[in-house]
This record gives C-alpha cells, sequence and structure tokens, in this order.
C-alpha cells in the first residue's frame, strides 16, 4: 500500500494558492517534490497495517484538512520512532465508546502515554476568506505581464468572492502601458517607492499593485509567474482561540484513561502570524498587569495572567485529563526539517506526564510563582535525519 500514485512525472510548476496541497505532492515532478514522497513513503511504512487505509484515504484528501490531518500522524508516528518510542495505532481503552486516541507510546515493553493528534485550524470565515485570496491569486498568476512582476500589498480580507478576472483584465491593460526601462531606472534608485501603483478594493480587501520591472533575460518568457511579492498582510489571526479550542475538544474525548494524556496540536496558519506567544496564551491565559495602590499611595505593578487558558479558566485549573500539549506552528512536508514543537505541561494534570520522558524542549508551569521553566531538549530535526537541505534542491 503506497501514499503516492507510481507514475511519470514531468510538470516542473510551482504549485497553484488554491491547489489542494496532495494534488501537487503527487503530480509535480521537481526533484524537490520527489524527495518528499520517497521520506513520506518510507515514514507510512512504518506505520502497523491496522492503521494504514484510513491515514492513506485522508492523506490523499483533495480537502486539505484532511491531507494534513493524516500527515501530522504520519510525522509524529515517525519522530516518536526516531526518539526511540514505538506507537500503535488506535488502543483500546477502558470506558471507551467507540473511538480510539491516535496511539499508544511504549518505550520498550512498558506503555508511556496516548497520544492524539489534531490541528488548530482557523475559524469557518478566516478559511473562507484564505480561499478567496487564493483563488485571486491564482487567476493573477495567469495573466499576460511579459515585462512586469507584481509587487502586491494588502490590507484586511474580502468578505465575498472577488472579481479575480475583471481585476485581471485592468492589471494586464495597466502593465501594457508601463515602460520597463524607465520602471527599472526608478526602482534601482529609489526602490518601490519610486514606482507607480494601482489601488483596488473589494468588500474589506485593499491591495496595492506595484510593477518591478523584470530583468531583459526574463522578458516574454512563459511560465513565469506574475506575482513576486506580498507584503504587510494587515489582518487579525486568531491563532489562540485555534490552539485553545483543538486542546479542549480532545480533553473529554476518552474519559478517564489509565496512562498520562498529550495531544499533539498543529496550528495551521497560511499568513504565518502565529507564534511561540499565542501557544503559551492559549493553554495558560493571556498575561495581564495587575495595579495595586499600597498604604503610601504608590502603585505596585504585578504581572499575572488572564484566566482564558485551555488549562486555567474563571473557576481555577480545568481539562485536567489532558497531561500535556505538543505543540507545532505550521508544521508541513516543506519545513519539517527546521520546525520543532515543545511540550507544554498541564500544572493541573490528573496523570502527570514525567519530565524525564520526552527528549523534546518542554515548558514546566509553576503555578506558584506565575512562570514557566524551560527545560532544554533536543529539535525534533536532530532525530529525524532529514538532508540538509530540506527539501532537496531542485
Amino acid at each position: 500500500m503506497a501514499l503516492f500514485d507510481v507514475v511519470t512525472r514531468s510538470d516542473r510548476r510551482l504549485p497553484r494558492d488554491n491547489e489542494p496541497l496532495f494534488n501537487y505532492l503527487n503530480t509535480s515532478g521537481r526533484s524537490s517534490v520527489d524527495g518528499i514522497r520517497t521520506t513520506l513513503e518510507a515514514w507510512f511504512q512504518r506505520i502497523p497495517e491496522a492503521g494504514k487505509t484510513d491515514l492513506r484515504a485522508r492523506f490523499r484528501s483533495p480537502t486539505d484538512s484532511q491531507h494534513q490531518s493524516a500527515f501530522f500522524e504520519i510525522y509524529l508516528h515517525h519522530l516518536l520512532c526516531c526518539m526511540g518510542f514505538s506507537a500503535i495505532p488506535h488502543p483500546n481503552v477502558s470506558g471507551e465508546v467507540g473511538t480510539h486516541p491516535d496511539f499508544v507510546v511504549l518505550k520498550g515493553d512498558k506503555r508511556c502515554f496516548y497520544l492524539e493528534a489534531t490541528l488548530a485550524l482557523p475559524s469557518g470565515n478566516e478559511s473562507a476568506e484564505n480561499i478567496r485570496i487564493a483563488q485571486v491569486y491564482d487567476t493573477l498568476n495567469a495573466m499576460e505581464s511579459p515585462n512586469f512582476f507584481l509587487a502586491i500589498r494588502l490590507r484586511g480580507a474580502p468578505a465575498t468572492p472577488p472579481p479575480g478576472a475583471r481585476l485581471r483584465h485592468v492589471l494586464e491593460r495597466w502593465l501594457s502601458d508601463l515602460d520597463p526601462d524607465v520602471l527599472r531606472q526608478k526602482f534601482d534608485a529609489v526602490g518601490l517607492d519610486g514606482l507607480p501603483a494601482k489601488e483596488w478594493s473589494h468588500d474589506g480587501w485593499d491591495l496595492s499593485f506595484f510593477p518591478i520591472a523584470k530583468p531583459p533575460s526574463l522578458r516574454g518568457q512563459q511560465g513565469i509567474r506574475p506575482i513576486g511579492m506580498k507584503m504587510s498582510e494587515m489582518r487579525i489571526v486568531n491563532s489562540r482561540t485555534a490552539i485553545k479550542t483543538a486542546v479542549c475538544n480532545k480533553a473529554t474525548k476518552y474519559g478517564n484513561l489509565d496512562l498520562p494524556f498529550v495531544v499533539g496540536v498543529n496550528a495551521i496558519d497560511k499568513f504565518r502570524f502565529a507564534r511561540d506567544r499565542d501557544i503559551i496564551y492559549a493553554l495558560l491565559g493571556e498575561e495581564n498587569v495587575t495595579d495595586t495602590q499600597r498604604a503610601d499611595g504608590t502603585i505596585e505593578r504585578k504581572p499575572g495572567r488572564t484566566k482564558n487558558g485551555a488549562w486555567i479558566g474563571p473557576h481555577g485549573l480545568r481539562n485536567t485529563r489532558v497531561s500535556a500539549a505538543l505543540v507545532f506552528l505550521n508544521m508541513d512536508e516543506w519545513n519539517m526539517g527546521k520546525q520543532s514543537p515543545t511540550m507544554i505541561h498541564n500544572p493541573g494534570a490528573a496523570r502527570p506526564l514525567s519530565h524525564d520522558l520526552c527528549p523534546l524542549p518542554q515548558m514546566i508551569p509553576i503555578l506558584t510563582e506565575n512562570c514557566l521553566e524551560p527545560k532544554i531538549g533536543s529539535a525534533a530535526s536532530e532525530f529525524l535525519g532529514l538532508p540538509t537541505p530540506w527539501p532537496p534542491v531542485d
């Protein structure tokens, strides 16, 4: 049973913005993609046969969230094996109601913890906005622009589908009247600010287009995508809520388990705004400062946290069935050679996970001091054995 089709591939184009992830991986003839396929096939073959059928079907899905979820499980299984564990898919658990955690993780013959993999995805509105934006990018990348690349400065997001074909026509006419040699001299002299701009807006989405002249050697060539730069994407993407929701949704799924329960979370943010602090805020609450007036009239400022995290809420510790969260930010097939997670322990875990069990970096909450104590560990890349650079250069 193989993840990918066994076919001859000659298509060497870059992926389209709105193209299903699996479709590109399965059809591209680029050597970098071939390296990804070869690696993932080898990882998939290490998974026990009983766990392969459903995993393969989801990996090959045209729905990106299904593909990303299956890839994440394949990745986690391989990472665990490389760290000296074994992972058995879909173990039976006491008190279950027709459901199974993704893995039970063993060290030798000892069962150590259960692991559930999940994605922290944008809200429905954000996902719809991302699709609309990607559709416009694909339309513009198919436009006729023999002399110019386009730099785009963006603000906001479209609440309704933009008329991409009309925008493409407007930009093609605008670019056809510009002199690439004159504008190249201006760009070399003063940069982007010296170029003319075409402004365009649609239902909350504002764009400014700047023509960057192609070098003479590239002018008129076919197959070169016009969009060369996207800048200042001014959007508020709520990764904290997505991470918090992902953990909370798993907290009660399997009842009271007989081992520690770890939730592996891959926070998917297409525009890459999520940061490490969003993980901490999502789990333990957002940072705040409390001002207290002393008897002498001076103000004491004390840092603290708002009780709005997955593990610490308005009434104290909660979701205590989750022992820890192993959290990644935007980990995918292309960047898994650099991405590494952090294991963040739940201060109120009913079944705490041993701090000595995980060789990855960890964060251990100290409630009495309102702080997180880091525990140094090795990056995931040190265990995976991927070539450098990753993926292989085309």
